[in-house]
């Protein structure tokens, strides 16, 4: 609005004075006595003030015909530049290299083990938990998978030996996908205690993600007992912009707890998928 008015303050400033100005004008005449019959108005002021309002009613019908018409042909154009617009992104990808020295040959079972330099874009972040701190991580140990893959069990050696032990680990998988209309423009995301200052949250490198390219967020903890320090309040992050620089933000509220009835920890997750819009330019 504020635009508008600057852009168009003579014509504005025209009208007004045509409006205001015009009426004392008319007083003022009327109030004069010319010497010459002829300039003798053979009308009162009223009649003179309401053609005078009828000619100020038509000048601002033109106006606004004249303005509705250059607004809907800018609405035109902005219509026809934002449904052809381009709009740029970059990321950065990872690198990797790995050349085995002990044998010929390697055999291509999965991305770790390809010989030479690649490059990839990660797809896969894990959030671990230890002694009540947060760390991103782009894998898990061999140890940490192995407790994984044997549900949770771990051998714990004794004096006489040891034992199968139940660990009291979580590892909750979320996929992050975006369903929205337009590509999610630099997006940074992350896991923090609810109860730290936004200004000391910390994030996961800005990336862009567009529609149908699921990415990976896995939250992982081998210690989640009855008194551990990892129990607690998260919340889960994300901040993100489309192509018109227009701001967003969401929150997903996470709440792991030790559950006495079942003596194992447990994850809640609020899917309630509220957007809250910041603004744009």
């Amino acid at each position: 609005m504020k635009k508008w008015i600057k852009k168009n303050q003579k014509s504005i400033l025209l009208v007004l004075g045509f409006v205001l100005i015009g009426p004392m004008i008319i007083n003022v005449l009327f109030k004069l006595h010319p010497p010459i019959g002829f300039f003798v108005a053979e009308w009162d002021a009223s009649a003179m003030l309401s053609y005078y309002g009828t000619l100020i009613a038509a000048v601002i019908a033109i106006y606004g015909i004249f303005i509705t018409i250059q607004y809907s042909q800018k609405s035109y154009r902005d219509d026809v530049r934002d449904r052809s617009m381009p709009f740029i992104v970059i990321d950065m990808l990872k690198t990797s290299s790995h050349r085995s020295f002990l044998q010929s040959t390697v055999a291509n079972t999965g991305a770790d083990n390809i010989e030479g330099y690649r490059e990839y874009k990660l797809k896969d972040y894990y959030c671990i938990l230890e002694n009540g701190k947060i760390e991103y991580k782009t894998g898990l140990t061999k140890a940490q998978k192995k407790l994984l893959d044997d549900g949770g069990m771990r051998w714990v050696s004794c004096g006489n030996g040891g034992s199968m032990q139940v660990i009291d680990e979580i590892c909750v998988p979320f996929e992050i996908e975006n369903v929205g209309n337009g590509a999610a423009i630099r997006m940074r995301y992350g896991l923090n205690r609810k109860e730290t200052d936004e200004k000391n949250r910390r994030y996961l490198p800005t990336i862009s993600l567009k529609q149908d390219t699921p990415m990976m967020f896995r939250l992982f903890s081998e210690d989640c007992s009855r008194n551990s320090a990892n129990l607690g309040q998260y919340i889960l992050s994300f901040y993100y912009e489309d192509i018109y620089s227009n701001r967003y933000e969401q929150h997903f509220d996470i709440n792991i707890e030790y559950d006495e009835k079942i003596n194992s920890p447990v994850c809640l997750v609020n899917m309630s998928h509220v957007q809250k819009f910041l603004g744009g330019k």
